[in-house]
């Protein structure tokens, strides 16, 4: 699991103690599908939209270019967006 390298030692030890499921709630239920958490790292996290169009990087180990669709759910009459990979 990646942090944010700005994230503060308090934000990262709670991302850390919630993504083990330490915290209770819909997470914990997670973890019990995942198993161990075998690493959790800061790392710079960079993400952008323009026009459209995403990018994401984290660190030196994910880059994804991202594009916006439109998505319509048959319960709800409005529009959401949804990102999906290119």
């Amino acid at each position: 699991m990646y942090i944010d390298e700005h994230a503060s030692e308090a934000q990262f030890n709670a991302l850390v103690s919630a993504h083990r499921g330490e915290r209770g709630g819909p997470l914990a239920d997670i973890v019990k599908l995942i198993g161990e958490m075998v690493s959790m790292e800061r790392a710079v996290i960079e993400y952008s939209v323009v026009d459209g169009m995403g990018r994401m990087k984290v660190g030196e180990t994910i880059e994804a270019e991202l594009e916006l669709i439109a998505v319509q759910r048959k319960s709800q009459r409005n529009w959401s967006t949804a990102f999906s990979r290119r």
